[in-house]
């Protein structure tokens, strides 16, 4: 672990002094990730969607049915005539929170970077049930400006998010967009261009992540970020990241 640290930290002083203009700020992002610091203002709201986290989990009870257009879970193996058509199944809501969200890390490590990089027009593939949504709209709050656009394919999820964002006071902040992505993304882009910040985070599937890369590229502006979850999922995402 010490050997580690040590590794660390070479690579963010390294980082930091890149002569690109995103490697420092990037590094400012880590480091305060990797430390949990955040200003009085900043905690306030993580632990108010930290809480209604917990609330979620508490959920054992509640159950969701959805078509799911994406690659399903590692070892799916969803055709692509399955993905297109989309496969229907029923999961408990405290699953869903526990299993396929974000770690706090890498909510935070979201959160972080939104506050570091004050984009204005957002773009979030994958809404599930708000989670992430919730901490980069938060970020967008606490910039005084700015707005996310997060889709995902299935409504009964999509319900259960928005329904999380009144509770928390950010529907102002983050607009939820139903539907398969094919079949909404270019409108949200072609909507809302240039975009300064996407997140991708649905559909793991090799192919489909590159060509949401190549599909987000003509709207983008200057120094936009795009961010990409999952890439180790497996070969074909690592190959898409590669």
């Amino acid at each position: 672990r010490r050997k580690e640290k040590e590794l660390r930290a070479r690579e963010l002083e390294r980082m930091g002094r890149s002569v690109s203009p995103f490697a420092a700020p990037l590094s400012r992002v880590i480091h305060s990730v990797l430390d949990n610091s955040m200003s009085p203002e900043e905690k306030i709201w993580v632990d108010r969607i930290e809480a209604l986290r917990d609330e979620l989990v508490k959920q054992t009870e509640r159950s969701v049915t959805m078509t799911d257009y994406g690659a399903g879970d590692p070892g799916d193996e969803y055709s692509q005539r399955e993905s297109a058509e989309g496969m229907v199944i029923t999961r408990i809501v405290s699953d869903i929170v526990q299993g396929g969200g974000l770690s706090y890390r890498w909510r935070f490590l979201l959160f972080r970077l939104l506050r570091e990089f004050q984009p204005k027009t957002c773009v979030e593939l994958g809404t599930s049930l708000g989670m992430s949504a919730c901490y980069q709209s938060a970020a967008l709050e606490l910039n005084g400006n700015g707005r996310l656009m997060t889709l995902d394919g299935a409504a009964s999820l999509a319900e259960i998010a928005v329904e999380n964002f009144g509770k928390i006071g950010l529907q102002h902040r983050v607009e939820s967009v139903v539907g398969r992505f094919q079949d909404t993304l270019n409108e949200v882009l072609r909507t809302h261009m240039p975009v300064d910040y996407g997140f991708i985070d649905g559909h793991h599937d090799e192919q489909a992540t590159i060509d949401y890369f190549e599909q987000f590229l003509p709207f983008l502006a200057d120094g936009a970020m795009l961010v990409f979850d999952d890439i180790m999922w497996y070969e074909g995402m690592q190959r898409a990241w590669q």
